[in-house]
């Protein structure tokens, strides 16, 4: 058996003004009417807007109310569980049947949060954040859609009563196929799921064909014939790279001998040639003391020149040995010279060798590596492309998977069209509606309106097949008030007045409480057996508000008040 939500009483303080009202409702079917001549601004309006406002939506007022300054307060039951909530511009407070705070906050999700387990329904939509892809609770107003049309706003089939729905964009259709107890949040995760599961195909598929064209491009480049044992090679290279440095060692080591024994070769012949310029010297001494007979340092005369003589030979036979041996060092030096002159020949020669061979061996191994290279990258492409390709069949299954699911809420929607086009088509065919084509109503996310004063009947009609579809589909969700300001609109002849009236005491869901407002509602004038709970008001314009009511009900409102 499904929940039901029915309002008791509607309350609306101004402790400015000390002014309140209160009205009462029965369970049933209550009609807010007013004067047919002069009832205009009396109130009715506000009174049934208070309702939703109070339990959380946002409507449009009438620019003369500060909204902000009225208290509106509305106690209500669920399933004989008696509720009161409060509220006062954006805040909030409810209560239980023994005025216990519940919850006091000025945040929607909050009390949604609250209130949802209450009605055993809840509301999820998908964010607006782009790429977001999470489910986030609704405001309030979102459980109430189906249940409320305002005079001022009867255009067709875009949820226009409420204002402040700019949360969610593109909701009309997952709101609809929430509240027929379709898309719940087992249907969003399931959605959510494919739609991350196609992306992820997406990307699989990119991947696939990506390594593909590599190992397509690998195939052109690679050459057949890979030599096997490349280890061997690297080797072989190895071996040479030791040789030539070797090679390379010993050729510098050649050249700094050879560069000593050139300076070594270079000093011993300085040295001789100094020799030989002393000797050349005391040769000339020895003469100049026979010619002259004076001393060659100090330039005296001698009388006997046999000392000096003697001195000068003793020099020139020293002379003449060191002369010779250095003559001899620098013969040895030659040969030295000449010895590693020729070792070194010898090792350049080796080097210059090891040069070609390297450099061809290398040209070779780097070949024969670059292969081996394609060969390793070729082989881990291969490796990945299969992982890659499980991973998409995995995904592809996951996807088989996803989509029966899915297929199962596609088909209920089908029998949700089917049976709203059916039932819509039934109820323009009534109403002589034949501007409205069968293409508008072949499935509830499409637009439905009509011209002049066949505007409010397609508004109506169309909420009333809504409710039809809820109870059809979702027979165990709570039912709330319906609450329809005005539906027999101002542009509406008498007799279409009475027509639409007759059709919404035929079509109000069972157990469906009913407040509706109107102008010169009389009884009489409708063939029904319906219990109806008039309420008129009798008051002057703009002036619902009373003292009386006030200073009946301000102790209740203290109460609320002081409630923490």
């Amino acid at each position: 058996m499904s929940k039901k939500l029915i309002v008791n009483n509607v309350y609306l303080f101004s402790t400015a003004t000390q002014k309140a009202k209160k009205v009462s409702f029965t369970s049933g079917i209550n009609i807010v009417t007013s004067d047919q001549e002069d009832g205009n601004k009396k109130g009715k309006s506000l009174i049934l807007k208070s309702v939703y406002y109070a339990l959380g939506a946002d409507v449009y007022f009438d620019d003369n109310l500060k909204k902000d300054t009225v208290t509106f307060v509305v106690d209500f039951m669920i399933d004989s569980i008696r509720y009161t909530i409060l509220r006062l511009g954006r805040f909030f407070k409810l209560f239980d049947a023994e005025y216990n705070l519940i919850v006091g906050t000025d945040k929607r999700d909050e009390l949604a949060e609250v209130l949802y387990p209450l009605f055993g329904f809840s509301v999820y939509l998908p964010s607006r954040k782009e790429n977001d892809n999470k489910l986030i609770i609704a405001p309030p107003a979102f459980a109430y859609m189906l249940s409320f049309t305002d005079q001022d706003h009867m255009d067709g089939s875009k949820f226009g009563s409420f204002t402040g729905l700019g949360q969610f964009i593109n909701f009309k259709e997952p709101l609809l196929y929430t509240h027929f107890g379709l898309f719940n949040k087992d249907y969003f995760d399931l959605k959510l799921k494919k739609d991350n599961l196609i992306e992820k195909l997406k990307l699989s598929e990119q991947e696939l064909t990506t390594i593909a064209n590599m190992l397509k491009k690998i195939e052109k480049e690679i050459p057949e014939a890979i030599p096997e044992d490349v280890e061997a090679l690297r080797k072989e290279l190895d071996r040479q790279e030791s040789e030539y440095r070797t090679v390379y060692s010993d050729l510098q080591k050649t050249k700094n001998e050879l560069s000593d024994l050139r300076s070594n070769y270079v000093k011993i012949t300085k040295t001789l040639e100094d020799v030989r310029s002393r000797k050349r010297h005391e040769e000339k001494d020895i003469e100049h003391v026979l010619h002259e007979h004076t001393c060659p340092l100090c330039r005296q005369d001698l009388e006997d020149t046999l000392d000096v003589r003697i001195i000068k030979n003793i020099n020139i036979e020293d002379l003449s040995q060191v002369s010779l041996e250095l003559q001899s060092f620098i013969s040895s030096s030659k040969r030295k010279i000449e010895e590693k002159e020729s070792v070194y020949k010898d090792h350049l020669k080796r080097l210059n060798q090891y040069n070609k061979i390297l450099k061809g061996t290398k040209e070779s191994q780097n070949e024969i590596f670059k292969i081996q290279g394609y060969s390793d990258l070729k082989t881990k492409l291969e490796g990945e492309w299969s992982d890659e390709d499980s991973n998409h069949k995995e995904l592809v299954a996951e996807g088989k998977i996803l989509t029966k699911k899915l297929n199962e809420y596609s088909k209920k929607k089908k029998d949700v069209n089917s049976f709203y086009f059916k039932s819509m088509k039934q109820d323009i065919v009534k109403f002589g509606l034949e501007e409205v084509h069968d293409k508008s109503i072949g499935n509830i996310k499409n637009s439905v309106n009509a011209t002049g004063s066949n505007q409010p009947i397609v508004t109506v009609i169309w909420y009333m097949n809504l409710l039809k579809l809820k109870n059809e589909f979702f027979p165990e969700a709570i039912k709330f008030p319906l609450v329809m300001d005005s539906p027999n609109h101002a542009e509406l002849d008498n007799k279409k007045k009475g027509t639409l009236f007759e059709y919404i005491f035929e079509n109000i869901p069972i157990d469906t409480q009913c407040i509706i407002s109107t102008l010169g509602f009389n009884r009489e004038d409708y063939d029904t057996d319906l219990s109806l709970n008039i309420i008129i008001l009798e008051n002057q314009k703009y002036q619902l508000m009373n003292t009386d009511d006030y200073q009946d009900n301000k102790d209740y409102l203290n109460t609320l008040i002081d409630k923490e």
